[in-house]
This record gives structure tokens, sequence and C-alpha cells, in this order.
């Protein structure tokens, strides 16, 4: 079940790609005067944790030429790992028994995307390619998201100010691979300029698996970046009870 494929060693070392170029676009310590034009990029990474399943994830996102924050085009490469588990029923041909099933996922994204400001409203469309590659020990007859897959992958992300402190925020995506798809809407209020809480939620799933959660959320923004934390309910189709919380950090430069 835990094998180190080119698969998983290209999506945690997303982390390291972004360190690498981060530090070479700084040119931190190098002697040189430190430049003071806008960031032109981003790095970020993640954790997810639920009563079934956690993973990790980090990305790296920059334009060409342009200030990140401003409007225009830009490319994502994002990657993770994680683990799960689930139980389901089989006939064993005497009698009905539940058997637990254990399963690791490793995921890879590289999209090209713009982003365009109408007013309040942010809007950005990216789409690209995706693979997975999911591992289930045993191995489950009756459970089509097993093995490697690529596809296509769409993504739209928006932002909408409402009046001078709230906010509004809407993310979702579909592939086909395994035909994946996620959303997340999140309402939010400034509380003060650099610090924000709201409520959130989401939904998320494949062509054998569906899950849903609904919590809060805190989000400190900076020049620098952003960092968020959210926690709250969350379940799926077969097992509803249950909790997941995120940590989120971001860095432009």
């Amino acid at each position: 079940m835990r094998r180190w494929g080119w698969l998983r060693l290209a999506a945690l070392g997303a982390t390291v790609a972004s360190v690498v170029l981060g530090s070479h676009v700084a040119g931190a310590d190098d002697g040189r005067v430190p430049d003071l034009k806008p960031p032109t990029s981003e790095v970020s990474a993640g954790i997810d944790v639920t009563t079934r399943s956690w993973s990790v994830y980090s990305g790296f996102t920059s334009t060409f030429g342009g200030g990140i924050v401003k409007d225009g085009w830009r490319y994502p490469i994002t990657g993770g790992y994680g683990e799960y588990s689930y139980t389901s029923t089989r006939w064993t041909g005497a009698s009905v028994i539940i058997v637990p099933f254990d399963g690791t996922v490793t995921f890879a994204d590289i999209l090209v995307g713009y982003q365009q400001t109408f007013g309040a409203l942010t809007v950005k469309l990216f789409g690209g390619t995706a693979v997975q590659d999911h591992v289930i020990t045993p191995f489950d007859v009756e459970n089509r998201v097993q093995g490697q897959a690529w596809g296509a992958k769409g993504v739209v992300e928006t932002w909408l100010n409402l009046g001078e402190r709230a906010f509004g925020q809407l993310d979702l995506s579909y592939a086909t691979t395994n035909e994946s798809y996620a959303g997340r809407l999140r309402l939010g209020y400034k509380i003060w300029p650099q610090l924000s809480a709201g409520m959130e939620a989401g939904l998320a799933g494949s062509e054998d698996y569906s899950s849903g959660r609904a919590g809060a959320f805190v989000r400190y923004e900076a020049a620098f970046g952003e960092a968020s934390l959210s926690a709250g309910a969350a379940g799926d189709r077969s097992d509803m009870a249950g909790a997941y919380g995120t940590v989120n950090v971001l860095y432009r430069f």
C-alpha cells in the first residue's frame, strides 16, 4: 500500500521546488539591494484532516511577468499525498460482512488560466491536466477509483466584496480524472483590516464517493501572503458523523 513511485515523489517535491524557486527569485543574502517590484509568484502549503482521512499538499503559482495580485495570465502547479479508510458490506456466499479498506492517493495538477476583475468581483479561470494514483488494500473489486488515472481539469475561483468589510468566496473544480469534483463557499467578515472570520461549506467526491462539510474559518492576510484555519463537521454517504480541520498558508514573492 505504501509505495514510492515517480508520481508521489513529484507531488511531494512541489514544496521543495517552490522554496527553491522562491529563494532564487528573492535573491536573499546576495548583497544586492532588494527590488520593490510587486510579487509575481506565490507558494502555498496545507493539511486537511477528517475523521477518516488526511492529506498534505503544496503548490507554486506564477505569472508571465505581471503582478500575482493583478489581472493577467498565471500557471499553478500543485501536488499532494493523502491516506483514507472506509468500510463496505460484502456477501461471502453465506452471510453479509463489513470489510474495512485502507487507501492512499497521490495527486498533481498542472494548469494555466487568467484572472479578471469586474468591479467588486474577481474571477479566475483555469484549465489543464490532473493525475491521481489510488492504492486500496485489500483490493476492492467494487471500487472503480483505483490505480493511476489522467484527465482534464477545470477550475473556477471567485471573490466578491460585499461592501467594505464583508466578502464571499466560491471555488469550483471538476476533472475527468475519476470524475472528481470539489466546491467550497465562504462568507466572511473583516474584523480588522487583516483579520477576518466567517462560515464555510463544501462538497467533494468522485464517481464512487461523495462527502460534505460545514464549519467556520479565520483568515489573516498581509502584503506577503495569508494564512487560514477552518474546522467543523464532515461526513460522507456512508458515515455522516465526523469532523474536519484545515490549515493553509501562502507566501507571495
